[in-house]
């Protein structure tokens, strides 16, 4: 079993408390309308670095580990949730499907970008894995033969 690797996250910790600690020193140095502008960037860059460290780590972590045939599905469902969130946001009618079709596409345009970043196993790894478990049923059966 391979390792999880933190080290992308504890990364993204640090710069995100390095923020959030110069937003305090700028809120107090700065003038008002400065300070508002400054506290504004440094809560969006922080809220931007979580997103980005944890599609780091998921790539870390799970690349090369997918199957291809599900990362496949899961990129296809994405695409449908941006596609049906752009026909709520485009309907004329009701204003509680234009909320559930902005709410439907920033979750799946999200979800498709993180989703994209994280590769999944190339064609020679899934041949590896096949010839593998083709070849443990083989000995597995080589055994049950053996012992009867």
């Amino acid at each position: 079993m391979k390792k999880i690797r933190f080290r992308r996250l504890v990364r993204g910790a640090v710069v995100i408390i390095v923020l959030q600690v110069l937003r305090l020193i700028l809120v107090q140095v700065l003038p008002d309308t400065a300070a508002n502008a400054a506290s504004f960037l440094t809560v969006f860059l922080s809220i931007l670095m979580v997103y980005i460290f944890l599609i780091a780590f998921a790539a870390d972590n799970l690349g090369g580990k997918i199957p291809q045939k599900f990362h496949l599905t899961g990129e296809l469902i994405f695409i449908a949730g941006i596609v049906i969130g752009i026909l709520g946001m485009f309907q004329a009618f009701a204003l509680d499907v234009y909320r559930l079709g902005f709410h439907v596409l920033l979750a799946s345009l999200f979800s498709y970008i993180a989703w994209t970043h994280i590769p999944p196993k190339t064609v020679g790894q899934e041949a590896e894995e096949t010839e593998a478990a083709e070849m443990g049923g083989a000995s597995l059966a080589s055994e049950l033969e053996q012992s009867a």
